[in-house]
């Protein structure tokens, strides 16, 4: 589902995904590149076994109150692997414990896996911008589902070394937080109970 004027939002692509059957939906940024897709589907199936929600490549164990994986000390509480564009044509490599987990919290937007089941359950919310907290919501939800959350075994590269401003990103935080604290409580890693009065 290519970025146009009705589908600029995860929220609008998951919308209209729901009229597919389907089994597993996997969504990245235009800057990524899937080097390995024939992987893909035994990873599907390993989160299936496993009842994996909803993957990425790379993310977080730990998420505090920032809501954003990547502002914490990486090595310490980030797991997965990727390439990373480095702006001058070259790459690096972003590792840190590479190979299929189902123990996160939350993954990277720029490459997210979701089963039928998660896509049928997901409850769009705003957080005051959509470029900001659809991966760390969407993983949330998959917590409070009582599903998991987990790193897939396949190498991409994603070519954008981002950039947002920090105003908007900081009432991104704020919003997300006071929305998500009425049902667990921050710091929250993968073992943490999600409160009743979901949604």
């Amino acid at each position: 589902i290519e970025n146009d004027e009705q589908h600029q939002t995860l929220a609008s692509k998951i919308a209209k995904l729901k009229e597919f059957d389907f089994d597993y939906a996997v969504f990245h940024h235009q800057d990524l590149t899937i080097r390995t897709p024939e992987l893909i589907a035994p990873n599907c199936e390993r989160m299936r076994v496993d009842d994996v929600a909803v993957a990425g490549v790379i993310g977080t164990m730990y998420m505090s109150t920032t809501a954003a994986w990547w502002m914490h000390q990486r090595g310490v509480v980030t797991a997965g692997a990727i390439f990373q564009g480095d702006g001058k044509g070259g790459e690096y490599v972003m590792a840190d414990g590479p190979g299929y987990r189902t123990d996160m919290v939350s993954v990277d937007g720029c490459i997210m896996v979701f089963d039928k089941k998660f896509i049928d359950a997901y409850v769009p919310h705003d957080f005051g911008h959509f470029r900001f907290g659809y991966d760390a919501d969407c993983c949330f939800q998959a917590l409070q589902m009582g599903r998991k959350v987990g790193i897939i075994d396949i190498q991409c590269k994603h070519d954008s070394q981002g950039g947002f401003d920090q105003k908007e990103f900081a009432e991104y935080q704020k919003n997300f937080v006071n929305y998500w604290k009425q049902f667990v409580d921050f710091p929250v890693i993968s073992q943490s109970e999600f409160k009743d009065g979901r949604r």
